[in-house]
């Protein structure tokens, strides 16, 4: 049986805008996972088994240690089946971002709330319908 709960993981460096979206999404009836750059939302999802990814994810782009591009490139070389077919809304204010196509939608930061938890939605709409 599918869960009716929406995952997504939050991949992002700003530890305040992290929990600020955590609370906001956990309203909204998302199940959260957090991660502050690339390199850790990278071993979270390679430890997690396939029933437990996230529906989603929402990616800052300008990330130290491993930014959103190289996340995005190093997410396709994972060989756990699914990983890279997570849609990924990219969530940033700077930058272009290699086009990948797990990247379901950007949205600019900074954004409104209702903006950001449709475009959460229809990614996590468009991963149940695969």
């Amino acid at each position: 049986m599918t869960s009716l709960v929406k995952k997504v993981l939050i991949i992002d460096d700003d530890e305040s805008l992290r929990e600020v979206l955590q609370a906001t999404l956990e309203f909204e009836g998302f199940s959260v996972r957090l991660a502050g750059h690339g390199q850790e939302a990278l071993e979270l999802l390679t430890s997690l088994p396939t029933e437990e990814f996230p529906d989603c994810m929402l990616l800052d782009l300008m990330m130290p240690i491993m930014d959103g591009n190289r996340f995005l490139e190093e997410l396709k070389k994972q060989p756990q089946q699914g990983l890279g077919k997570i849609p990924v809304v990219v969530y940033s204010g700077y930058g272009e971002y290699v086009e990948q196509p797990q990247v379901f939608s950007r949205v600019q930061k900074p954004v409104a709330v209702a903006d950001l938890i449709a475009a959460l939605n229809l990614a996590v709409l468009s991963s149940s319908n695969k």
